[in-house]
């Protein structure tokens, strides 16, 4: 690899702080991945979440899963969604193993940023997503995601309603989307 890319890591240290294992991630045509979030889901795997740059320098959302080695065992992104580019901030994963993703998007035919959130199941496939924009059509920005005890899905974020004010957003989903 070259000095000059920018690669995300995952490794894994034990308890006295020597490295068991790293591994280094690019896209499948060998683009860099810049790492915005790790965590461990309820069934053991790891999930990696970060963003890309396409040839035209548009962001991309890139979803990683791997064992507990950290061998990949399948990536996925934001292909396939109306969107331009789009920039991850978060993901919470339920007790199905299905993966919920926070970001910012620019969607086609837009000018301006919206709120997306998009649902991948166990096996990197978009089961769904939405897009939220705000009613003035300007920019709307994400916060924070999480799961409640329901299993419902709570987002946060500001939507500009008013000018120039923004106000607070906080919507819930069903597992399903609704």
């Amino acid at each position: 690899l070259s000095d000059s890319i920018s690669t995300m890591f995952i490794a894994a240290y034990d308890t006295s702080g020597f490295r068991i294992w790293l591994h280094t991630y690019l896209t499948d045509d060998n683009e860099e991945i810049l790492g915005v979030q790790i965590s461990k889901s309820p069934n053991g795997n790891l999930y990696a979440l970060g963003n890309t740059y396409d040839s035209l320098f548009k962001s991309h959302l890139y979803l990683i899963q791997s064992d507990l080695s950290g061998n990949p065992t399948w990536n996925s992104n934001d292909s396939g969604l109306n969107v331009i580019s789009t920039f991850p901030k978060k993901f919470v994963i339920d007790q199905n193993e299905q993966i919920y993703c926070l970001a910012n998007a620019q969607l086609n035919g837009s000018n301006n940023i919206d709120i997306i959130l998009i649902c991948y199941d166990q096996n990197g496939s978009v089961l769904w997503y939405h897009s939220i924009n705000g009613p003035l059509d300007d920019d709307d920005f994400d916060h924070d995601i999480n799961i409640d005890n329901s299993g419902n899905i709570l987002i946060s974020g500001y939507i500009q309603d008013t000018v120039p004010t923004n106000n607070c957003l906080i919507e819930k989903y069903d597992p399903m989307g609704n």
